[in-house]
């Protein structure tokens, strides 16, 4: 859904998928490490869906 940076290395990420009937909304956070990103928390919320 969404990307912000706070800088070349940091970043935010809220993100929706679905897995069966859990549609999910997860948030990330992200530091680039040795040239990747690496998530360095998660926290999500499910919705199921009939």
């Amino acid at each position: 859904m969404s990307i912000e940076f706070a800088g070349p290395v940091t970043a935010f990420a809220k993100l929706n998928c679905a897995i069966g009937r859990k549609h999910f909304t997860d948030f990330l956070t992200l530091v680039k490490l040795d040239g990747r990103w690496q998530i360095m928390s998660k926290v999500f919320h499910f919705d199921l869906q009939s």
